[in-house]
């Protein structure tokens, strides 16, 4: 019973609140792993207005992750995307690319 976690010392609510800060934790985790960037990290990277990353989303241009129900892109997957097209900023972001 070594690997046991005693979980009956703590109330309801506090192993709630433990159980979201590591499942949080596993989140964040996940996301720097995965390069997941917010909406509006996205638009910075790629120096454009948030319309814009609305629209190339809309139409399918951008690929999006949907996680319980916030947006989220893929840094190597918007690259990946935009090399494909005629994005001219590209160059200036990632001459190496």
């Amino acid at each position: 019973m070594e690997n046991s976690i005693v979980v009956a010392l703590y109330s309801r609510e506090q192993r709630k609140d433990t159980i979201a800060e590591v499942l949080s934790e596993l989140f964040l985790k996940k996301m720097e792993q995965n390069n997941l960037l917010k909406f509006n990290e996205a638009c910075e990277l790629l120096n454009i207005h948030s319309l814009t990353l609305k629209r190339w989303k809309s139409n399918d241009i951008i690929p999006y992750t949907r996680i319980g129900g916030l947006i989220y892109f893929k840094r190597d997957e918007i690259l990946d995307a935009l090399k494909d097209s005629n994005y001219k900023k590209l160059n200036k972001l990632c001459p190496l690319v």
